[in-house]
Parts: C-alpha cells; structure tokens; sequence
C-alpha cells in the first residue's frame, strides 16, 4: 500500500453488559486495549486510541482521538480516524476483540487491493465483522455519508461494490470473536 498504516482501536462505548469499560477488563494481566495494541503494532506506523474513556499505559508514540461530536456508535471513530488522516490506510479494531494476533492482522492487510476501497471480513454464519477491518482513504465519502444519514454502524458499507467481503479462515475466527459480557471469556472451554 503506497499510504501510511495507522491502527485505530474504538474504545469508550457504554460497557453497560460488561459492567466496566471493555478496553480495561483483563486477561492474563493485560487490558483488552493491550492485547489489541500488541495485535497491530508490527502491521502499523502508529497506533491511534479512538475515543473516550480512561487508558491504561499508553504506547510510545501513541495518539488520542475523540470520536465525532454529535454522531453515536461505530462511525463516530471510523469517521474521526478517517477526518483525521484523510491520507492514511486505517485498520480499525474495538476494544473488545482480545483474541485478536498478529497473524489475523497480516491476512486483513494481504485482502488489499487497489479496486478495494475496505475489506470488511465475514466470519461464518455471523456475517461480516466492520470493527476489525481495513479502511482505505477512497471510503472517506461513503462514510460521511452513512454519517449524515444518521446511520450508527458500518455495516451499510458491504453494500458498496469496492468493499470486499472476504471469508476468514476457519485457524483465525476466533480473532474476530468479541466480549461484550463476563460469560464470553469463558467461549473456549465450551
């Protein structure tokens, strides 16, 4: 890709399931918010925290967004990060997929291609996956748009025919498998 790479991780929505800010719950000693920084640092120049709310140590060279005054959901933090470097390739992840690696971050960023303004990943039969997903600047408009039509969440964007809807591999599903509530931590032992 010829544009910057920044990563964008969304925190700062309600948490009103999970009882405490998600991007500060943890697993094995480390934030949700860590793990997700951990995730996209080798795929990035730089890591951008998206949103209100309290963080935990923040990564050098890291940098604070507050999401769009007056819009609600998602598209408040795709569309600030978008505003913000209009010029730059964005994947952007929420602060409650934990189990995201490094490995799912390289097969977002290999399902890019010049005709592909995003790839928004489906995962299966729970459809497509818009918060952990790749943002060329080419979107920009179609999200302002979604934006001024008073929609809250991306997934209007599949619609598109330059946003590409690859399948995940079945070895990375589980990176996409977000936490909005105490009782998803404990996925993997059913």
């Amino acid at each position: 890709m010829a544009t910057a790479i920044l990563g964008g991780i969304l925190i700062g929505g309600s948490s009103s399931r999970m009882g405490q800010p998600k991007h500060l719950c943890q697993i094995d000693g480390r934030t949700f918010f860590e793990r997700v920084v951990a995730a996209l640092q080798p795929h990035v120049d730089q890591v951008v925290a998206i949103g209100a709310g309290e963080l935990p140590a923040a990564p050098a060279g890291s940098t604070r967004l507050d999401d769009v005054a007056g819009v609600r959901g998602p598209l408040a933090g795709i569309l600030a990060a978008l505003r913000w470097r209009s010029d730059a390739t964005w994947l952007v992840a929420a602060c409650d997929l934990p189990f995201v690696t490094p490995a799912a971050i390289a097969w977002l960023l290999a399902q890019a291609a010049p005709d592909r303004a995003a790839v928004i990943p489906r995962i299966d039969d729970r459809g497509v996956e818009p918060l952990l997903a790749l943002y060329t600047p080419r979107i920009g408009s179609a999200v302002e748009q979604l934006v001024a039509a008073s929609v809250r969440g991306p997934c209007k964007l599949v619609e598109l025919p330059d946003v590409h809807c690859p399948q995940v591999p079945p070895e990375l599903v589980d990176c996409w498998r977000n936490v909005n509530e105490p009782d998803d931590l404990d996925w993997r032992g059913r």
